[in-house]
């Protein structure tokens, strides 16, 4: 199928869920996997691989919080553009794709200087005196592909979400097969250490953002990246959007401090950053989980907002002079939306068996 073929809207359901959450959560799944081994790695580096291991577990909260900012922009802009797009609105979707680009530079350009705070930060996250160099070391490499790391992650939800999720798996596979052949080359081979693990890192975002640009600035997308499109009436509807996956995210950060400071306070100097490591491995097999299934419902989110979005659209000019209310009203009978048809379910069997009730609005 053409890349110019735009499948978010054609066929049944379910096939097309499948067809676009697989590719989305193969990719968060190895893109996980890499992390592991990345931690693998550092774990076996001779001597004080035990140490190296928690000082990148310390460094964790600031590496999540960049990861929830591509929240805030990637998934607060791409279902809009999605939306747009089922509704016909092409111009206003270029728009949205072009305000989520600039929104994410101007995020990088703003966090890089403020990370440079980092001793302080990392004091205050749980770091001991054993573990402050490192995480210093491994941080002061990492904080420089801050632009890669935000435009690959939040960039690629605008790929997704135009149902090429196919051309995001490739994106984040191409980071992770960077990584995995460089992290033994320049841990082990060059004896960088921990700078060589966020070298190694900081390569592989630079990859995968570059294949993330190429696709969506490609003649074959349906919708491509037009940097001249910023549109700043669009910000507050990105932010608005992206806001409750970003404080998501930024909770997981608040919460590796609280459980890295608690570890480092209770374990003492004898047993705090033993702790701490045994932490940073369980917290890996975590997000193996989670991450996977959040690839599921982002490879199906596009589908839902462009759907509900045109069905809406072509429904409300149907009723149009019948005085039928929302178009997404519940009680359309030829509205075959499976969320819809299972809400529907539900109140016949709500009414049927537990007496009568209240009529539902038809703007649920």
């Amino acid at each position: 199928m053409s890349w110019k073929e735009n499948v978010l809207g054609s066929g049944a359901f379910w096939p097309l869920a499948l067809r676009l959450a697989v590719p989305t959560a193969l990719a968060q799944l190895v893109n996980v996997l890499y992390q592991i081994v990345d931690r693998m790695f550092i774990g076996h580096i001779p001597v004080y691989g035990d140490i190296a291991l928690a000082s990148v577990g310390v460094a964790a909260p600031l590496t999540t919080l960049l990861s929830s900012v591509t929240f805030l922009i990637g998934m607060g802009g791409a279902p809009l553009m999605a939306m747009k797009e089922g509704h016909g609105d092409r111009e206003e979707a270029l728009g949205l794709i072009a305000t989520g680009f600039w929104l994410l530079a101007a995020a990088a350009a703003l966090l890089t200087p403020l990370f440079l705070l980092k001793r302080p930060l990392l004091l205050s996250f749980g770091a001991s005196l054993s573990t402050l160099g490192y995480a210093e070391d491994y941080l002061s490499v990492y904080l420089l592909g801050t632009p890669f790391a935000l435009l690959s992650a939040g960039m690629n939800n605008y790929i997704v979400n135009q149902g090429l999720s196919g051309k995001g798996m490739l994106s984040v596979l191409t980071g992770a097969l960077v990584n995995i052949i460089l992290d033994p080359l320049f841990i082990f081979t060059f004896g960088l250490g921990v700078k060589g693990a966020a070298a190694a890192t900081v390569l592989s975002q630079l990859a995968s953002a570059s294949v993330t640009l190429s696709v969506l600035l490609s003649r074959k997308t349906t919708l491509r990246l037009f940097l001249r499109r910023f549109r700043a009436r669009y910000c507050p509807k990105i932010l608005k959007l992206g806001f409750s996956p970003f404080i998501i995210m930024a909770t997981d950060s608040l919460v590796l401090i609280l459980v890295n400071s608690t570890l480092q306070r209770y374990g003492g100097p004898e047993e705090g950053d033993l702790l701490i490591t045994c932490s940073t491995i369980i917290q890996s097999y975590h997000t193996f989980f989670m991450n996977t299934l959040g690839g599921i419902t982002g490879g199906c989110q596009g589908q839902l907002q462009l759907r509900l979005r045109g069905r809406g659209t072509r429904q409300g000019r149907h009723s149009q002079g019948q005085g039928n209310g929302s178009p997404l009203c519940p009680r359309d009978a030829h509205f075959s939306h499976p969320v819809l048809k299972a809400l529907r379910i539900a109140l016949h069997l709500q009414k049927r068996y537990s007496g009568p009730c209240r009529k539902v609005p038809c703007h649920l």
